[in-house]
């Protein structure tokens, strides 16, 4: 495929999400070996250390239509695209997110209850309570997932993005990081997706392993 053209410049909470990233979010580049497999640049054991320069950049952007993307990372990308588009198109209301005023939206992709597909779990960040916490799209998705008598072993991809292009591309906060951490020995690959734009014409993939 042709060169990826660059994302705009990063917002600054996109920045603060990046800059905290956990050394378990392994970086894969579409030269690596299979994304959906134990590859050894997935769960190689080698310090992810970044610096900010590094934080504000990435230099492996993917397509869905490269043969080295498996089908729930190239499932999660479509399945994020069209929950933008209903975003966009919704009567959304302000509530939700009455403090900051940003939306995130997320998708959890699962291998069916029934082993025979994938499904999508969905969810978007709250801000009902300042004081207990905001809920994190990562989050809320990973809920609806237990919500639909899911298991952990189940869960293969999120993807996240900001509908309205100014966060993006997003990676999870400490928080999210931390329940991704906790979801490790249940499914140690989990990939994790985050796109250059909302157009998810590219994204860039972290795998959570050790």
């Amino acid at each position: 495929p042709g060169a990826v053209p660059a994302p705009p410049p990063p917002h600054p909470e996109a920045k603060r999400r990046r800059k905290h990233l956990s050394p378990a979010l392994v970086p894969v580049s579409p030269s690596s070996p299979s994304i959906g497999s134990t590859s050894t640049r997935a769960t190689e054991n080698s310090a992810f250390d970044r610096d900010d320069k590094e934080a504000e950049s990435i230099s492996d952007w993917w397509t869905v239509d490269m043969p080295e993307v498996d089908e729930p990372q190239r499932f999660a990308i479509r399945e994020l695209k069209k929950f933008i588009d209903e975003y966009s198109s919704a009567d959304v209301d302000p509530f939700w997110h009455r403090k900051s005023g940003k939306t995130v939206l997320s998708v959890v992709i699962c291998r069916s209850c029934t082993g025979d597909g994938l499904v999508t779990y969905r969810g978007v960040n709250t801000e009902v309570s300042l004081p207990a916490g905001s809920l994190c799209a990562e989050r809320a998705a990973i809920a609806q997932t237990a919500s639909a008598f899911q298991h952990a072993a189940d869960i293969l991809a999120i993807a996240t993005a900001d509908p309205k292009d100014k966060l993006n591309p997003l990676w999870p906060c400490e928080v999210c990081q931390s329940w991704l951490s906790k979801l490790r020995p249940q499914s140690p690959t989990i990939a994790v997706l985050a796109v250059a734009t909302s157009a998810c014409h590219a994204f860039a993939v972290r795998i959570n392993g050790r």
